[in-house]
């Protein structure tokens, strides 16, 4: 059986570039013969469903990825090497995955999928963000053909808060649960699992969004609903709250936090936004519950420099955001902010002794929502966090950056350093 698929790849190889058209041992190449065995059932029907010019693409850019990645290899050398690197300011240039983020209707699938290609993190999961007029299903498909038009880049989440799922009042959450049960029916086969599970929302009233806030605990009646669902599917239930915009009730969310996690010790629980949780906080949690991991979205400059934009223009939005990082300058922002900022950009000391403590419980996300947080923040971003992985332990940035990622969410990921 061997033998014949190794026959069956060499021919491939064969057709697609010819007997001399990279360095061959044997018949073919066999760094392309590896990336071929190396797909996924999916991915493989996917190759050869694939024009001949177009399996000729993807090997390149797949060689091309790989010679990148072993580059980036060789510049960190051993693990000392790798701390003189970081010592010396250079960038993280080992796998990155993106935990988090979302397609919505201000961008289409090809700018998505441009920006992905051309930027990247190397694999990205992705939900949907809800469009006026658009039905849970065409919502889910939409985000689906994006994730099949991007073969191990990228993967499909289903969403949680369609159909009036964060709205308050019995009547949305109905509405909302029968649109979250009709996707898991539909789409969890496809998926890898669940986006984020809105508990606490702060009001918006900016240029981009006008809606009201999310008021909610984990034992409302639909959160509950939601958690039960994705418990019982055995994949990572993701919560979104927001500890600091609703100080009023985090001592009782939290309270019911450590509840949930007691009662469900063998399933893993994520807070999106890092809960907005100080460290002492994230602290007691993680020295107590063996489930519970925290993802970095909305937790550096960014985020900062968001609530001064936002605060100049008389607009509101969440202004809990923590920052793992030293702030920028108070005249931030201003043109090549973040040039300035990345020589002086630090880890806040008592969050990154918490990460090197429990190097396996923190997870990197992006958090792209809107337009442009694709098209104008995101190589920004990436830049951000590459520097700041650099300045990381490498085998605390090598989980925080993949490994954890794909423990939980279970991906066909290669976390090359």
């Amino acid at each position: 059986m061997r033998l014949r698929w190794l026959a069956i790849v060499s021919s491939v190889i064969l057709v697609l570039f010819g007997p001399t058209g990279f360095p061959a041992l044997g018949q073919g190449n066999p760094a392309a013969k590896a990336i071929i065995k190396s797909l996924t059932p999916q991915e493989r029907e996917h190759f050869f469903s694939l024009s001949r010019p177009e399996r000729r693409a993807f090997i390149q850019q797949r060689l091309r990825a790989d010679q990148k990645s072993r580059q980036g290899s060789k510049q960190d050398g051993n693990r000392d090497g790798g701390q003189r690197r970081n010592r010396g300011g250079k960038k993280w240039q080992g796998t990155i995955i993106d935990a988090h983020s979302q397609f919505g209707c201000e961008i289409g699938a090809s700018d998505i999928a441009r920006v992905i290609n051309r930027h990247g993190a190397d694999y990205t999961l992705i939900s949907a963000r809800g469009c006026r007029g658009e039905d849970t299903q065409a919502s889910h498909w939409r985000v689906l053909k994006l994730v099949e038009s991007l073969p191990g880049r990228t993967g499909f989440l289903i969403s949680t808060k369609l159909e009036g799922m964060v709205r308050n009042g019995s009547e949305f959450g109905d509405r909302g649960l029968t649109a979250l049960y009709r996707g898991d029916q539909e789409y969890f086969g496809k998926s890898k699992g669940f986006a984020e599970i809105i508990v606490q929302h702060a009001p918006h009233d900016t240029g981009q969004l006008r809606r009201d806030g999310s008021e909610f605990d984990l034992e409302s009646e639909r959160i509950r609903k939601a958690i039960d669902l994705v418990i019982e599917r055995n994949v990572p239930v993701t919560l979104h709250l927001e500890l600091n915009d609703s100080e009023n009730v985090s001592a009782k969310v939290l309270a019911q936090l450590k509840q949930l996690l007691r009662r469900h010790p063998d399933r893993n629980f994520v807070l999106i936004h890092m809960a907005q949780a100080t460290v002492e906080e994230a602290r007691d949690l993680l020295g107590n519950f063996s489930n519970i991991h925290f993802l970095t979205t909305a937790a550096d400059a960014f985020p900062v420099i968001g609530n001064r934009r936002l605060a100049s223009r008389g607009e509101s939005a969440q202004s809990g955001w923590i920052n793992l990082f030293n702030d920028p300058v108070e005249k931030a922002p201003y043109k090549g902010w973040l040039g300035d900022y990345l020589p002086t950009m630090r880890w806040r000391d008592d969050w990154k002794q918490l990460i090197a403590a429990y190097p396996d419980r923190f997870i990197f996300a992006m958090e792209n929502v809107f337009g442009p947080h694709w098209t104008k923040r995101y190589p920004l971003s990436l830049k951000l966090w590459r520097k700041a992985l650099a300045l990381l332990p490498p085998e605390v940035a090598h989980q925080m950056a993949c490994v954890n990622a794909k423990r939980l969410w279970r991906l066909d990921v290669a976390c090359q350093r």
